[in-house]
């Protein structure tokens, strides 16, 4: 029988771990019900001298090469995901990886589905990725928590562009679960096509939830590519007299009718205090808020009374009140 107690230092480890971990990539795919990569796939633990792995495409004999410059690739989990999730992709939209902001998609998603993989596993630097291979010596790793926007921070690299997908898809997942998050990303690749954009990619992503979950995550999708102006109409050199500065609340429906939370949105603005008053002027609640950074707030006041309400939220520089109603 086999003997797999090895450690790094044998040229084995790198194939026994790249093997576990395609494997286990594809069950949690599997899991979730999407049958991809449905053909035979080759690997080379020890593909290249290089710092370099790759999933090389082809009809007859795909596979996957691991480099070994700096730390082995072989050893990364979340490289050995990000390698498969080029074959995933592959799998479900061939011969559409064509295009700058095309390819940057590709190196996003892969990203983000390492990210997801190891998430599973343990919270340690939930937000890095390549841990083991990169933040080293060798290279800096990459970081899913970029907030630049699109499409005037595009940085026209197929690797830079493809952190700032993959940040809205970490951000989202946070909002949402991990695991909605990887089915929305899944069955938007069926319909990934040439040369899209990052913002078709945000178009397809927000279509699966309408496919998949009846638009139930719309709000909170939608708040996290708009920040990014990753939506139509989001972009950030959209020319507008009047642009959008106030503070918006999302989930409204849900929140008088299914007993859900409110959601609010900053857009940008400190709140300091929340206040709701009955419709004769009367404050009946109020919150001293702390700053934060979040895209959106959710509120969920469980002995606020059935009826109709004004809330209204303070800034340093204005307040904006909104109509609420809670028949539940």
């Amino acid at each position: 029988s086999a003997n797999l107690m090895v450690n790094r230092s044998h040229p084995s480890f790198e194939y026994f771990n790249v093997f576990y971990h395609l494997h286990a990539a594809n069950d949690n795919f599997s899991r979730l019900g999407f049958n991809v990569v449905d053909f035979p796939l080759h690997f080379d633990a020890h593909g290249t001298e290089s710092d370099q792995s790759s999933y090389v495409p082809s009809d007859v004999f795909p596979y996957l090469k691991f480099g070994d410059g700096g730390v082995d690739d072989g050893e990364d989990a979340e490289v050995i995901v990000h390698e498969y999730g080029h074959a995933v992709i592959h799998s479900v939209a061939p011969n559409t990886s064509v295009g700058s902001e095309r390819s940057a998609l590709d190196e996003g998603m892969c990203d983000y589905f390492a990210l997801s993989y190891t998430a599973r596993l343990a919270d340690y630097n939930r937000s890095t990725i390549f841990d083991w291979d990169g933040h080293n010596e060798y290279w800096e790793g990459r970081t899913l928590t970029d907030t630049r926007t699109y499409p005037s921070d595009k940085l026209n690299n197929i690797y830079g562009d493809g952190i700032l997908w993959a940040s809205a898809l970490s951000e989202i997942a946070e909002h949402i679960g991990m695991e909605e998050a990887d089915r929305l990303a899944l069955q938007s690749l069926y319909s990934w096509f040439p040369f899209m954009l990052l913002s078709d990619a945000a178009q397809l992503y927000t279509q699966a939830d309408t496919i998949l979950n009846d638009a139930q995550n719309c709000d909170i999708i939608t708040a996290v590519f708009c920040a990014r102006g990753l939506l139509r109409g989001c972009e950030d050199t959209l020319i507008s007299t009047t642009p959008l500065t106030a503070p918006y609340l999302g989930n409204s429906f849900d929140f008088s009718f299914n007993n859900e939370p409110l959601f609010i949105y900053p857009n940008g603005n400190e709140i300091l205090m929340l206040e709701v008053f009955d419709l004769k002027g009367c404050l009946i609640h109020t919150e001293d808020w702390e700053s934060s950074d979040a895209t959106f707030y959710s509120w969920d006041e469980a002995a606020l009374p059935q009826g109709a309400f004004i809330l209204r939220l303070s800034t340093p520089s204005a307040s904006y009140s909104f109509k609420i109603v809670k028949l539940w």
